[in-house]
């Protein structure tokens, strides 16, 4: 009886374990996740325009000249986890320039012409803006090479996607390393990753049900 006992309280934390683990996969296959990074590859594809991009007439100036423009994107997915090892995801992905507009005061007028402004003085007033330049959206697989725990994990993933209007170009999406961090329904995400979704590197923040 004393064997059977203690055999019982030895398999206690395996049988938790084992409960858990299979709530965690079985019972919350779905999550959602919300994330941001830098993204290099579309700010190549939709720059913001001239490098001393301005409206001279009437003394505004952005442009990516005067360090103005910081790409960013938010990226919303949906995963469905079919076991332990594999999950699938799609992400749809907006991106744009937050930018700086900034006035400049006038020094000048030519006859019969536009005002000069005096582009190297201190500007008169600025404002932050957001711009929004494109949408688009990747298709994944992940395989979770770390998979036992079911508060931290790591995992590989690669898929496809596009941003629009360039539909009919489609972009590889690796991530080479990726981890989750959290409970049985929040979690967050680190990634090194390179595609649609972003250059390098991303994060975000998760809940499965």
């Amino acid at each position: 009886m004393r064997k059977t006992v203690l055999i019982i309280v030895m398999l206690l934390p395996f049988v938790g374990a084992w409960a858990q683990e299979n709530h965690y996969y079985v019972d919350h296959p779905h999550s959602v996740t919300v994330s941001t990074g830098l993204p290099f590859i579309f700010a190549s594809l939709h720059t913001p325009g001239d490098p001393n991009n301005s409206l001279t007439m009437e003394g505004w100036r952005t442009g990516t000249g005067y360090k103005t423009m910081m790409p960013v994107n938010v990226n919303v997915g949906y995963n469905y986890q079919f076991n332990r090892r594999w999950e699938m995801a799609v992400i749809f992905t907006t991106c744009g320039y937050i930018y700086t507009k900034s006035q400049y005061p006038q020094s000048g007028q030519i006859e019969d012409g536009p005002p000069i402004f005096d582009w190297n003085a201190k500007p008169t007033e600025s404002s932050t803006h957001y711009s929004y330049r494109g949408c688009g959206a990747a298709v994944m697989g992940r395989y979770y090479w770390l998979a036992k725990s079911p508060v931290f994990q790591m995992y590989s993933a690669a898929g496809v996607g596009f941003f629009l209007p360039y539909q009919y170009l489609f972009f590889p999406t690796l991530t080479p390393v990726g981890a989750r961090v959290g409970g049985k329904h929040w979690y967050g995400q680190a990634e090194l990753t390179i595609g649609t979704t972003a250059t390098l590197f991303l994060l975000g923040v998760g809940y499965r049900f």
